[in-house]
């Protein structure tokens, strides 16, 4: 099998903007296959200057004038930086041309700024064993006391094999500071295991946060069965929209490591403390990052600090002083880069504003892709794959 098509931009540098107007401050163009489809990596941390007014983010699909992701939050400390993120899926057909793709920044009002860093975008084509599934209309859940399902994505691996499954939704509160909380579920041979557990409060009932999850899946030849579910409390319901999901099959790869530890670190610490690591062994390729991990601190006047570090280097940093105490927030990188060949290290780290308090991180995801590396046939064992597990969380 050939190597897979891809297409990434990257960019580091922050850009600000004071216009209500969007901005382009990230773009990937590129001539997409015919008859193909592709996963829409996309990845930024925004930050806004004012705690009364929204900061504006969204992901389009410029030539389609289609918006893949759309997220507005209204900062509780106008010095938090926010990670943004997740999943979007594009299907070309015969001789379409050149298509773009842009992150863009906006304000509610003129009267402040807003600014964004760290960009990445990334379109993988998806090969005959990848699964996906998009359903982008809005949700509204109606239960106060359980989750209900907003969107689900069922299939048949047809040999068995390890996937890594992402999930995606934009998701907001239905009333000013209610509750709303949201998760992925994965389920198969009998059991229910539940990832991305994340609750999260907002200043503002019209702000709509990303969120994402990731988690390897060692599946076989049997119906596995997914869904985004979500409930509101008793103040509030919750919506969602833009709804998706991608199956990566890691043979579908050449090589592929991966970490996740799934448990909770808890710190009281000011300095950085490992939540999960991976060591790997590259070539002289281009690799495709993807992590995800969920961060929360103790009280709501302190930061919690949530950083991504390859080779030691801080790659992204998203500190956050929460609505509300105990609430849950995702980060999500992704990033395409021509790696030297040797070994590198990748983490999630976690820690905070004030030994005074404790800071958490959960579900702590880590994955590498060779993206120039041949791909093995669908249901070959790869013994390259590298991992590291600490237990999974069951809810």
């Amino acid at each position: 099998m050939a190597t897979r098509g891809y297409f990434f931009s990257r960019a580091t540098a922050e850009a600000t903007s004071t216009a209500t107007a969007f901005t382009n401050t990230a773009t990937l163009s590129f001539t997409p296959s015919d008859n193909q489809s592709y996963a829409l990596f996309w990845s930024c941390m925004g930050q806004h200057d004012d705690v009364t007014t929204d900061l504006l983010v969204d992901f389009l699909h410029n030539t389609n004038s289609a918006t893949i992701g759309s997220i507005n939050v209204e900062p509780r400390d106008s010095t938090s930086y926010f990670s943004f993120g997740g999943l979007g899926i594009a299907t070309f057909a015969t001789a379409t041309g050149a298509h773009t793709f842009n992150i863009r920044l906006g304000n509610e009002t003129a009267t402040t700024a807003s600014r964004v860093k760290d960009h990445g975008i990334t379109a993988l084509m998806l090969s005959t064993g990848d699964q996906f599934r998009e359903s982008v209309s809005a949700v509204t859940t109606t239960s106060t006391a359980a989750y209900q399902t907003v969107a689900t994505f069922s299939f048949t691996p047809s040999a068995t094999g390890d996937y890594l499954v992402l999930a995606y939704a934009d998701w907001a509160a239905g009333a000013t500071a209610g509750l709303v909380s949201s998760n992925i579920r994965l389920q198969g041979g009998g059991t229910a295991t539940f990832y991305g557990v994340a609750t999260n409060s907002d200043n503002d009932n019209t702000t709509f946060r990303s969120w994402e999850t990731g988690v390897r899946v060692a599946m076989t030849t049997t119906q596995w069965d997914f869904s985004i579910d979500a409930f509101g409390a008793t103040t509030s319901l919750t919506k969602t929209r833009n709804h998706r999901f991608v199956a990566l099959r890691f043979d579908g790869f050449e090589l592929v490591d991966y970490a996740e530890d799934l448990s909770t670190i808890t710190v009281t610490t000011t300095s950085s403390a490992t939540a999960v690591s991976l060591s790997a062994t590259t070539s002289a390729r281009e690799y495709l990052v993807l992590g995800h991990t969920l961060a929360e601190a103790g009280t709501n006047v302190i930061d919690s600090v949530g950083e991504f570090l390859e080779d030691g280097v801080v790659v992204l940093s998203s500190n956050e002083e929460p609505p509300a105490s105990n609430q849950q927030r995702t980060i999500f990188t992704n990033y395409t880069k021509s790696f030297t060949a040797g070994t590198h290290t990748f983490r999630w780290s976690v820690y905070g504003e004030s030994a005074a308090n404790f800071y958490r991180m959960d579900e702590s995801v880590i994955a590498l892709f060779d993206l120039e590396g041949t791909a093995a046939a669908a249901g070959t064992i790869i013994p390259q794959i590298m991992e590291s597990y600490r237990r999974r969380r069951l809810y």
